[in-house]
């Protein structure tokens, strides 16, 4: 019986509690603070997600790093805008009259979600792209590459039935849990406690505003201002507007009259190969260094024992993380073009009239000019003109030309750089009756490098309609297995291409520049710097040797991490000494380091949040 009693009044204690605590959950206390701790901090976790690999989840640090500004990216931060909508309103709802405490729900939602669109634009451009948000650059660099990023994805159908879901969902969601939490949370009986501690809330985020204002624009900090975010994106904005105005002033043709002051009397061969995301970084984090050491060791003693020379630099790209068009057109044009305002102006201004750009210049001294664009997707007439404008070649070979039924590879999606770069020579081998100047922008090391194709002895084996090309990847991917996919690209990328140049025929007289358009996104740091390697490979030791003047080393490993040139410099550089060693000038041709004179900021890595570990997966 006794024992009975026991259980009876244990059970009765046990529904006790938890009455207790399903009343404490339903206070409207504990109600309200849950709500400011939702809109605050679902706006910081784009930005957490997006960098999961290097952030923790609870903030760590210091005082200072605790309440003022930390490195670490995570979500417990606060919005100066929606925390003031929500610390002043239990204040003065009961001012306020049923039609204007919905039109203040309404607002509060409507600069919420405005709020978390800058949040989610935010993440893509300081994660991908290592810069600061610019809207003036970026809404026209993102226009125009969504339609290859839809390509490339190869979604299938549910797929985007599921991303419009998500799109149109997610803002009805919030709406609806807006609305109730303004219209039925009884805020009058908040309590004491509460309104003491949102008064003294406001008076730390007001202070926090006054002092720090200069920082409320960063994602570093603690507080931080939707408005000041506005604000220096706007001023940003009309800066790069206003230097437009420089690239609509350049006189190319006074700068580069090569064609009037230069004639070659030899002619190489000249293959410009830009190598997709291949960047410093690979010297600079231990988890590539010595694989890349190594493959670099491997590849250089290939060249060399069949009597090909080997300089190496650095040089600084004007774009990190993406961009690539315009990292191979600032080199061929020898002009600094950071930007795809910078790169529509001058597109816009030179399709109408020829820009003496590296080709151009080639052309006038009898090369044939070609461009390899092996992309499935097909351009629109209009930019596919564009284009052909802009650039000038006598040839491109597009994916109908390559005859290719094998399986389509990244996010092109492409062919095998393999297979692209050996059937382009083959085409041109019936074609080679003039000397031959070859660009061509690998994909194969594109993000997320993979999945790659296989690496065949007989380049021809791949064009098999019988293998099926292989999903992208679309889930996920943890920062191990990014460094492990970059490693392998830039492996596939060497044996390719290391492959291709020993394949050039002994009577072939040929210059190869192996050069990289920019740092890999998701693997790289704000501290590697702007630098990709840059290779020229050639039979003739005494050209290859011109380099070392520049700062270039022997060989395909650079000991100094120091940039020796700029993607804009290298044209000068180039023609310069190609003149030099195989022609003759009127006049000691110049080395312009920084191209055409522009007299815009040098670019230099921004400071972002991100905080890397250095430990090898």
């Amino acid at each position: 019986m006794t024992s009975i009693i026991k259980q009876l009044e244990s059970a009765s204690s046990q529904r006790s509690q938890t009455l207790y605590k399903l009343r404490f959950l339903h206070a409207p206390a504990v109600i309200y603070w849950l709500g400011f701790l939702f809109f605050n901090l679902f706006l910081f976790l784009p930005l957490y997600l997006f960098n999961l690999q290097d952030a923790t989840f609870l903030p760590h640090g210091t005082w200072r790093d605790l309440f003022i500004s930390r490195s670490n990216q995570d979500i417990f931060r606060l919005s100066l805008e929606i925390s003031i909508l929500l610390l002043i309103y239990p204040f003065i709802v009961t001012h306020l009259s049923k039609k204007s405490q919905k039109r203040y729900a309404r607002t509060f939602y409507a600069i919420f979600i405005f709020a978390l669109i800058y949040a989610i634009y935010e993440t893509v451009t300081i994660s991908l792209y290592h810069s600061t948000p610019v809207l003036f650059n970026d809404y026209r660099f993102f226009v125009g590459g969504i339609g290859f990023l839809l390509d490339g994805l190869r979604l299938a159908w549910w797929q985007l039935i599921l991303i419009i879901l998500v799109i149109v969902g997610v803002p009805w969601l919030l709406f609806q849990l807006t609305v109730r939490w303004f219209s039925q949370l009884p805020f009058h009986r908040l309590g004491l406690f509460t309104n003491v501690v949102a008064v003294l809330l406001l008076f730390y985020l007001v202070t926090f505003a006054v002092l720090q204002r200069h920082a409320l624009a960063q994602t570093q900090t603690v507080v931080e201002s939707l408005s000041a975010k506005l604000l220096e994106n706007t001023r940003a904005s009309m800066a790069a507007r206003n230097e437009l105005k420089i690239y609509a002033d350049i006189q190319p043709e006074t700068v580069y009259n090569y064609s009037e002051t230069s004639r070659l009397f030899q002619h190489p061969n000249i293959y410009l190969i830009f190598i997709e995301s291949y960047g410093s970084v690979l010297y600079k984090r231990p988890h590539f260094k010595d694989d890349y050491l190594k493959l670099m060791r491997e590849m250089q003693a290939r060249l060399e024992d069949q009597g090909w020379a080997v300089e190496t630099g650095l040089s600084t790209s004007p774009t990190w993380g993406g961009g690539s068009w315009m990292a191979y057109t600032s080199t061929e044009f020898g002009l600094h073009i950071g930007s795809q305002p910078q790169f529509l102006a001058i597109k816009d201004q030179y399709t109408h009239q020829p820009y003496p750009s590296l080709g151009r210049y080639l052309q006038s001294q009898g090369y044939k000019t070609v461009r390899l664009a092996p992309i499935e997707r097909k351009l629109t007439p209009s930019e596919q003109k564009g284009n052909e404008a802009l650039y000038g070649p006598d040839q491109w070979i597009y994916f109908s030309d390559l005859a290719y039924q094998g399986p389509l590879y990244g996010w092109g999606p492409s062919p095998p750089d393999q297979f692209s770069l050996n059937k382009a020579r083959e085409l041109l081998q019936t074609d080679n009756h003039k000397p031959q100047f070859f660009f061509y922008l690998t994909q194969n090391s594109h993000y997320p490098w993979a999945p790659l194709p296989p690496y065949q002895a007989d380049w021809r084996s791949l064009n098999n309609p019988d293998w099926k090309s292989p999903s992208p990847i679309s889930e996920p991917i943890s920062h191990r297995d990014n460094i492990k996919h970059y490693r392998d690209a830039i492996r596939y990328q060497w044996e390719t291409l290391s492959a291709f140049i020993l394949s050039t025929p002994e009577d072939e007289d040929a210059i190869f520049i192996l050069i990289g358009d920019h740092q890999p996104p998701r693997v790289s740091r704000h501290a590697d710097g702007f630098e990709t390697p840059v290779h020229i490979i050639a039979r003739d030791k005494n050209f290859v040797h011109r380099f070392e003047s520049y700062g270039f080393e022997s060989g395909l490993i650079v000991s100094d991490l120091e940039p020796d040139i700029k993607h804009e410099g290298f044209y000068s550089m180039f023609l310069r000494e190609l003149v030099d060693a195989f022609g003759v000038s009127t006049t000691t041709l110049p080395y312009l380091e920084s191209g055409i004179e522009l007299g815009l900021p040098t670019p230099t890595p921004t400071p972002t949040h991100t905080t890397y570990k250095e430990s090898s997966p």
